[in-house]
């Protein structure tokens, strides 16, 4: 665990880069390595190269090219947008809190 200390106020941001001795649950929430390759899959796989796993042939009869009554392409993209934003959102609540220094 890093320590961060800015000016002379006593706050101080700790930054935990993986949490091995935890408990399985809050572990896997502040694990910065997961987190961070998780988002790198889901920018990868979203809006990246991963689009061709799922672009369909156009020139096969039986070609779907919807999914719940959307386009499969903007289904895919939003699924993976929804993962990026749940990283955030969890890195924002276990990894990048700031506590006060008593």
């Amino acid at each position: 665990s890093m320590e961060f200390s800015l000016g002379t106020r006593r706050r101080v941001c700790r930054v935990s880069i993986g949490a091995f001795g935890e408990g399985i649950g809050m572990g896997i929430l502040t694990n910065t390595r997961l987190l961070t390759a998780l988002f790198l899959l889901a920018v990868f796989m979203g809006a990246g190269p991963g689009l061709h796993l799922i672009n369909p042939d156009l020139t096969d009869p039986h070609v779907q090219l919807t999914t719940f009554g959307l386009p499969t392409i903007y289904v895919w993209g939003l699924f993976w947008y929804v993962i990026q934003f749940a990283v955030i959102v969890i890195a924002y609540r276990f990894v990048w809190s700031q506590r006060d220094d008593d």
